[in-house]
């Protein structure tokens, strides 16, 4: 995550519904020893959600984000992820 400065990662089974989010600080957070162990990527994900559909505004998104105090939002069609939209994509 670091090298590629990715700060989210989703999670999805075989059917890409998102069952998880990973950030670089749930992973910074985690001991050597947690790793070198073999913590799984279900014992780090944040398990419960706030997703929104692609038929929503940005202000929308925006919002919920920030009543959420959350920097990555899924987004999501029938339970399957289509797209995130981050904190970073609103500093223009």
């Amino acid at each position: 995550m670091a090298w590629k400065k990715i700060r989210h990662m989703p999670v999805v089974d075989e059917q890409n519904k998102i069952v998880g989010l990973i950030t670089n600080t749930d992973v910074q957070d985690l001991s050597k020893h947690a790793i070198e162990k073999g913590i799984s990527v279900e014992d780090v994900m944040i398990k419960n959600l706030i997703t929104i559909s692609q038929y929503e505004s940005l202000e929308a998104a925006k919002n919920l984000m920030q009543s959420n105090q959350i920097n990555c939002l899924p987004v999501v069609e029938n339970g399957s992820l289509i797209g995130l939209i981050t904190s970073k994509d609103f500093l223009n």
